[in-house]
């Protein structure tokens, strides 16, 4: 089942109500908000995945940032996760670390956190480095996990029916990495509960 609201898609992956813990993974950006939501059962379950735009930077930072907070709390309403995994923001970032991208980046990061806290009280950080290292340990992979192999590493070992989205280019879109980024932020903390 596909729906679109407010600026965000939503695919519902399964049929079935999901169990708890039911854990929204965020990857957090001033331009893209990719998410999922991932159920634990005996195994992790992808339920939901997709993505919200925030406003563009056109507008005034602080009327992005209230944009954004009520959009997350739509979010969490609509879809009831008792656990948040955020992705961290990297305090160097190489070729983009200027201090008003951090800047930007940690605002955006820390109100969607805000945001789903405010829902929750159970949110939790992870780098990208951590979350990688967890689905990998979790799913026996050998290889090095890059951005780019994550939508693939989702449809082979997660749910199969993730699909990539292609610009107008015929490129991948950049809203598939960051949709799986939020799958995987949700995964890695259904793997670490799991233990």
């Amino acid at each position: 089942m596909v729906k679109r609201a407010q600026g965000r898609t939503i695919v519902v992956s399964s049929s079935q109500s999901p169990p708890s813990p039911l854990i929204l993974g965020l990857d957090c950006s001033s331009a893209t908000i990719g998410w999922g939501l991932v159920a634990l059962n005996l195994e992790p379950v992808l339920y939901a995945h997709g993505h919200i735009k925030p406003l563009k930077p056109t507008h005034e930072l602080l009327e992005r940032l209230d944009d954004v907070y009520n959009k997350i709390s739509d979010l969490c309403n609509e879809l009831q996760p008792t656990h948040i995994s955020i992705e961290d923001i990297f305090l160097f970032m190489k070729n983009k670390s200027q201090a008003n991208t951090i800047t930007i980046l940690a605002s955006f990061n820390r109100v969607c956190a805000l945001a789903a806290y405010r829902k929750t009280h159970n949110v939790t950080f992870y780098s990208v480095h951590e979350i990688r290292k967890l689905i990998k340990t979790g799913n026996d992979l050998k290889d090095k996990i890059g951005k780019e192999d994550m939508p693939v590493i989702i449809r082979n070992n997660l749910e199969q029916s993730f699909e990539t989205m292609i610009n107008k280019r015929g490129n991948i879109a950049k809203e598939t990495f960051d949709e799986s980024d939020g799958i995987a932020a949700a995964w890695a903390h259904a793997i670490n509960l799991r233990g």
